[in-house]
């Protein structure tokens, strides 16, 4: 019989040899996590665009891009404090995650860009696109004066399909969860994602520093209202940021040790922002601009094998955007001829910014080539330059509020009317063509808090500073990050109530100067520890105190002091609330009444893209009250038996009146605020329906609820 001490011995080896294992693994998580949503976002972005949005098409692509850049993307570290943060990371984040479930949103009401993009996930875990059959409903529509098949906005008739409104990358990777889990699966996807980018955030900031120090960014993005309420519905910010930070980490990697295979994966994440928003070519030209200025400036190489890889990463970057601007075109032309020249004007920018760029380097390539070096004149003072000028822009851009005044150039914008209704809600003088554009700045302070922000400015300066001491490398997260931000922070063109219009920084700046915080703080301390003395006896409780500022004055936003009835504290409704909440059981009613049958949707557009897409049936908008003769005529070109929805009674012809809704439902949103985070209660919309159903007639006889039968 054997004895115990061999079988021990070799658990003992077994464990041995595990532990390397599990210290890779860990300490690899955070990169290849990133490696696997990007690669399946991007997988995602191709099929839906071709139409072909299936498992069997869209898996195994992502399978293959993620298993392509696996192979060229560098290793990364493998030591075990590396293995100790990755691990942190990847626990801080699942927590994280597991937190904001009970808050996920419930968006299926379109209010805002939520609605459309949570419906159209439902609809693509279904089908291959996002093209809705119109089902017979154009001739319904036109058998009726002030009929529509379709819906303000949102829902645009496009032929004899309805097209819902933006870019297609988001509802196709939420539609993936729907495929695990149907419903819940894709409202649950956005939180997946916003837990990856927390993973994102983290891997890039390890590139610049320790393993655990770079846990006090991603710390700090976890505690943001922004990303909190960003993530727990189907907003396009998470996936943006996601795909922004992917590829700065990996172009960051491919420009420090001169290898092309992380320049084209950077190429390929960038370029997808397209396929996730309008605005994408904005996020794509700070990266390739980062790798442009990068490439010039490295000693790796020559300057004509680095003009080559910047040659490569710009086809490849601009063939991602050229198949995001053929997405779009294809699956929402009336969405992007709405906007008219905006986004043409940024495409064509891009464009000739990525030509500009491409011609410089040739002429560096010349230039080097007959002169050597190039060298610039004020080289010794390029670090201070850059650093100084990077302060006074932003301390020009903080200060505006001080010395300006922004207001809308359109003076029959629709804005007007809605942010009057805020002002006199907050007690503010009542201009409601003001657009606060102004205080973009201050904008970003009601999220990270003022010395947050201030140490993100420090910590530009340094990384410019760094640029500028032939640091080639730190132009990667100046210009991926300022680009885009810049362009917002002067011109945010978003009706300016908050949470919803930190929309426009969050994907970059947000994350970017929490980032850039962590960077000042390391510089302060290396500073402090290098003079020494009595100073540098308090330099560890100093670099404590700024990490713990750092990581949790987001939280610190959650809470506002109040004296409106008395001192007290209020919280952010965004934090607190599951935005929509109750919507769904409302949707599921809804569907239950209606169960399979053709509807007539009277005086509610909210609705309409809700009961075509969660019910799966035909259905019609009419804009005002309809008559039994007009109930009768659109029965009969629908040629099968229709129900009548409404939330106002006397605009159906009702066979008996009803004496009360079929049945009521009451749903949640967080409030709006033009100056700070809104707090206090969230807001509630009561919902009475009436449900009928079309008689030979005309007239709608009362489907009574079945508490009231």
């Amino acid at each position: 019989m054997p004895s115990s001490v061999p079988r021990d011995a070799s658990a003992s080896r077994s464990w041995r040899s595990l532990a390397p294992l599990a210290v890779r693994a860990l300490a690899a998580a955070p990169e290849r996590l990133t490696l696997i949503l990007v690669g399946l976002a991007v997988a995602s972005g191709v099929t839906v665009t071709f139409g072909v949005f299936y498992p069997y098409t869209t898996l195994p692509l992502a399978a293959l891009l993620i298993g392509g850049a696996w192979t060229v993307l560098p290793r990364g570290p493998r030591d075990r404090r590396s293995a100790f943060g990755g691990g942190m990371a990847l626990a801080g984040s699942a927590v994280w995650f597991l937190a904001n479930i009970h808050w996920a949103a419930e968006y299926l009401i379109v209010r805002r860009d939520p609605g459309f993009l949570t419906l159209s996930a439902i609809w693509l875990s279904r089908h291959p696109s996002t093209n809705i059959p119109s089902e017979g409903t154009i001739p319904v529509a036109d058998a009726v004066h002030n009929v529509i098949a379709q819906a303000p906005q949102a829902w645009n008739l496009q032929g004899d399909v309805i097209q819902p409104q933006g870019a297609k990358l988001l509802p196709a990777v939420a539609a993936i969860g729907g495929w695990i889990d149907g419903t819940t699966g894709v409202l649950l996807a956005n939180l997946v994602i916003g837990a990856v980018g927390l993973l994102a955030t983290y891997a890039l900031a390890r590139l610049f520093m320790g393993p655990i120090a770079a846990l006090v960014p991603a710390v700090g993005l976890s505690l943001t209202v922004s990303h909190l309420w960003l993530s727990r519905a189907d907003y396009t910010e998470p996936i943006t940021m996601l795909l922004l930070l992917a590829a700065m980490i990996w172009a960051w990697q491919g420009v420090e040790k001169g290898t092309n295979g992380p320049l084209v994966a950077s190429a390929i994440a960038s370029g997808a922002t397209l396929l996730a928003r309008i605005d994408g070519p904005i996020y794509a030209l700070g990266v390739a601009v980062g790798v442009a200025i990068a490439l010039l400036m490295s000693r790796r190489g020559t300057m004509r094998s680095r003009a080559a890889d910047f040659v490569t990463f710009a086809l490849v970057q601009g063939g991602v955007v050229l198949l995001g601007h053929f997405s779009i075109w294809t699956w929402a032309e009336a969405y992007v001829a709405r906007l008219g020249s905006e986004s043409r004007e940024l495409e064509l920018g891009y464009a000739a910014a990525l030509g500009a760029m491409i011609l410089a380097l040739v002429v560096a390539v010349y230039l080097s080539e007959r002169r050597g070096r190039i060298r610039v004149p004020w080289g010794a003072q390029a670090p201070r330059l850059l650093a100084g000028a990077t302060v006074v822009v932003f301390a020009v851009l903080i200060s505006r509020p001080l010395w300006m005044t922004t207001h809308v150039s359109n003076p029959d914008a629709f804005q007007i009317p809605v942010v009057e209704y805020w002002q006199r809600s907050a007690g503010l003088p009542i201009d409601g063509t003001r657009t606060y554009g102004e205080s973009t700045m201050t904008w970003i302070s009601y999220y990270l808090t003022w010395p947050v922000v201030l140490l993100g400015v420090a910590g530009v300066a340094v990384a410019a500073h760094r640029l500028g001491r032939d640091k080639a490398v730190w132009a990667v997260p100046l210009a991926g990050v300022l680009i885009p931000s810049l362009l917002y922070i002067v011109r945010p063109a978003i009706i300016p109530d908050q949470v919803w219009a930190i929309r426009r920084l969050a994907p970059s700046l947000i994350v970017g100067l929490l980032l850039f915080a962590a960077i000042a703080w390391q510089a302060l301390v290396a500073r402090w520890t290098r003079q020494g003395g009595h100073r540098a006896e308090r330099t560890e409780w100093a670099s404590v105190a700024l990490a713990a500022l750092i990581s949790l004055a987001p939280l610190s936003t959650w809470f506002q002091l109040t004296h409106a009835d008395g001192w007290g504290l209020r919280v952010t409704n965004a934090v607190y609330l599951a935005e929509q909440r109750n919507a769904r059981a409302q949707v599921d009613d809804l569907c239950r009444y209606i169960d399979g049958r053709a509807v007539i949707l009277v005086g509610t557009s909210s609705h309409f893209g809700t009961i075509r897409v969660a019910c799966d049936v035909p259905v019609v908008l009419a804009l005002r009250g309809i008559t039994a003769d007009e109930v009768a005529t659109m029965t009969e070109a629908y040629g099968r038996e229709t129900v009548v929805l409404t939330r106002t009674l006397e605009n159906v012809p009702w066979a008996v009146a009803p004496s009360e809704p079929t049945f009521h439902s009451s749903v949640y949103y967080s409030t709006s605020s033009l100056v700070g985070l809104p707090a206090g209660s969230p807001d509630k919309q009561d919902f009475d329906w009436y449900v009928g159903v079309a008689q030979p007639d005309g007239t709608v006889a009362y489907v009574p609820g079945e508490g009231n039968a």
